[in-house]
């Protein structure tokens, strides 16, 4: 018959309770995530959801003309060809939907993080590279923001039929 110390009846995994002393080391299924993340994640997927479904509903039309006959009149189709909307260029646009995506992509991707059963630091790795995604999210959002200050000069009124 087997001899067990103490310690392994005790202890049989090696977990480390704060009132042991000694070197242990930790399971690597022993983790939780913090309460006080979720809601925040869950914030910002929501009000990111709100904006795209508020911008759909407000917009008359498709996405490649607007419906006659409505109040909100975007532009003229004599200037529809034109490299510019309302005095500003459609590159501020590409790059409006471009930060808006690459956010999207990340929110929804540290949603799935956070319920998936990852190692710590696997986890940990995957969190950088999508907060990383995240700041670079914000700085095409400023950047879009200054190159339209560049443009504030050259603004046009939209034209009505």
């Amino acid at each position: 018959m087997e001899q067990f110390s103490r310690d392994e009846l005790q202890n049989p995994n090696n977990y480390s309770y704060g009132h042991e002393h000694g070197c242990s080391e930790e399971h690597e299924n022993v983790w939780s995530y913090s309460r006080f993340a979720l809601p925040w994640i869950l914030l910002c997927f929501i009000t990111l959801l709100a904006l795209l479904l508020l911008t759909i509903w407000q917009h008359v039309g498709t996405t490649k003309f607007s419906y006659d006959g409505v109040p909100r009149v975007i532009r003229q189709e004599s200037v529809s060809n034109d490299d510019l909307e309302a005095g500003l260029p459609e590159a501020l646009l590409n790059i409006r939907v471009i930060g808006f995506c690459i956010g999207f992509i990340a929110v929804v991707l540290i949603v799935v993080v956070y319920f998936l059963r990852l190692p710590r630091n696997r986890r940990t790795i995957v969190n950088m590279i999508l907060s990383t995604f995240l700041v670079g999210s914000g700085v095409l959002a400023w950047a879009a923001f200054v190159y339209q200050l560049l443009y504030l000069d050259s603004l046009q009124q939209c034209p009505s039929m």
